[in-house]
């Protein structure tokens, strides 16, 4: 995680590229970095050029395929010793159905923050992409890059890894260090009274 912190840190400085190549050198090492990439991505859609976000993933690219390859089969499915819907009966737990049900969820939930939370500023998520589509096609103005305010950098990041955490299959206690320093800035944003908080 200690990458990952690394990567955060480089992008709150608004060092996106340096960011992308540590967050990609972070996967490599632990998959579940995954987790905040849907996140991150609409944070690039919102702070740096077209050209800009293709250029930093292709940094990352050329840092995966100079890493030796990350195990992607295991993301949804380990299972043994779960902590994770402990209620849901094992047959249930380890059926396809389960999965793919919690990866729709998982989809549907990042859709609906993109949408009211994330880019609520730009209208929601789908005039937010209409816009960057349209701008691509008919300039390449100083609109881009543009910065963003640490706290909403953070703020989308974690929100992205606990809607992860949440849909996740699978998780075991070690995995709680995933987002377990992220739960207090997660509930002070919230408008629950500070007590609750």
């Amino acid at each position: 995680m200690t990458l990952l912190h690394a990567a955060m840190g480089s992008i709150l400085f608004g060092w996106w590229h340096l960011g992308l190549i540590i967050f990609s050198a972070a996967v490599s090492i632990k998959m579940n970095v995954l987790l905040y990439a849907p996140s991150l991505f609409i944070l690039m859609l919102k702070a740096m050029s077209i050209s800009g976000v293709i250029s930093a993933l292709a940094g990352a690219a050329l840092v995966q395929e100079a890493l030796p390859a990350s195990v992607l089969i295991l993301f949804y499915i380990l299972s043994k010793g779960s902590v994770n819907f402990k209620f849901v009966p094992e047959p249930i737990f380890v059926s396809k159905e389960f999965a793919v049900s919690l990866l729709i969820a998982h989809l549907v939930l990042l859709v609906v923050f993109a949408h009211y939370k994330w880019c609520k500023h730009e209208g929601g998520l789908f005039k937010f992409l209409r816009s960057r589509i349209s701008f691509c096609s008919i300039t390449s103005g100083s609109a881009w890059p543009k910065t963003l305010k640490k706290e909403h950098i953070v703020t989308t990041m974690f929100v992205g890894n606990f809607i992860g955490i949440i849909c996740a299959r699978s998780l075991h206690y070690q995995f709680y260090s995933w987002y377990f320093y992220g739960l207090p800035h997660l509930l002070w944003i919230t408008p629950f009274p500070t007590l609750l908080r």
